[in-house]
């Protein structure tokens, strides 16, 4: 699992490496080194709420058809199935979201040393990897200057250069 979060972080940074500078690089790739284990909770809390309501979905779907083909429900194999990977997956979601006396995760992870500066590190991060984006994407926007060349401003060459001419009628 640890191996596959690697890949997806890593790819991430890969994808950031041309939007922001070598220091802001290195500034995400510590936030995503701290954030990392809250992640990990997040992500496998969604992946065992998604198993437990497929177990239950097969649960009911299967049990009506039971009920419907014969009038009774029993434990065939696929209901028995389902009802474990529902148990498994809510035995698997208590324990990860159960309020512990010790947290998964210490608070100091997420404090930083003191210091004179009134702001947190994480909003000094997320202000210079705006900064940043916002650089660069009015470098990328940016238009071309074109080149200026002398063209008189009188009326009858602006005129003439849409066909019509004022001293020549027909």
């Amino acid at each position: 699992m640890l191996g596959i979060l690697n890949l997806l972080f890593g790819s991430f940074t890969r994808k950031l490496e041309g939007l922001i500078s070598v220091s802001m690089l290195t500034v995400v790739q510590q936030l995503i080194a701290k954030s990392r284990k809250a992640l990990l909770i997040v992500i496998s809390s969604f992946v065992f709420a998604a198993l437990l309501a497929a177990g239950v979905i097969i649960m009911v779907l299967e049990a009506s058809a039971q009920y419907d083909t014969r009038g009774v429900i029993y434990f065939s194999a696929l209901l028995t199935s389902a009802s474990i990977l529902s148990a498994i997956s809510l035995a698997v979601l208590t324990f990860i979201l159960w309020p512990r006396s010790k947290p998964i995760i210490p608070a100091a992870a997420f404090q930083s040393q003191p210091s004179a500066r009134p702001n947190s590190p994480l909003e000094d991060t997320l202000a210079m990897l705006l900064n940043e984006v916002v650089k660069y994407v009015k470098d990328k926007n940016k238009p071309e200057p074109e080149p200026e060349t002398d063209k008189p401003s009188d009326a009858s060459f602006k005129s003439s250069q849409n066909g019509y001419n004022p001293d020549t009628r027909n």
